[in-house]
């Protein structure tokens, strides 16, 4: 992902499976911690209760980051990721925010090759840079 950065000033700033809400360690209890970190969330949120957490912390990070686009690693074998079409909708009918989804599978490495992917980001960076000038 290095290249991302280096050709095109993108930044991952946020992965909203691995983003906890309100979560402090408590180090007298670390494994207790770490279980009520790992339930408190979003993607344990989205299989057991609301999905509303999840585009709730992605509009939130959206706004506080300023966001230009959002990348969904469409990862194929994973049944749960419908989810994220309420997060797309959510930033793009919030905020204006695009989304792309890159299709992947970490399981299966001929499912897409990295070639794929790496153009289907490459024009979607170039459609935000385009999207941005338009906008000035």
């Amino acid at each position: 992902l290095e290249w991302m950065q280096k050709d095109y000033g993108v930044n991952i700033v946020l992965e909203l499976l691995i983003y906890y809400l309100n979560f402090e360690m408590d180090p007298d209890k670390p494994l207790e911690s770490l279980a009520r970190r790992w339930f408190k969330g979003p993607l344990w949120n989205v299989l057991s209760g609301p999905t509303e957490v999840m585009f709730e912390a992605a509009l939130k990070e959206a706004k506080e980051m300023n966001a230009d686009g959002a990348i969904w690693w469409d990862q194929f074998s994973c049944r749960q990721a419908g989810a994220v079409k309420l997060v797309q909708d959510a930033l793009a009918e919030g905020m204006g925010i695009p989304t792309v989804r890159i299709k992947c599978d970490i399981t299966d490495p001929f499912y897409t090759t990295k070639e794929e992917m790496k153009r289907e980001l490459i024009n979607f960076f170039e459609f935000l840079e385009i999207r941005n000038a338009c906008k000035e």
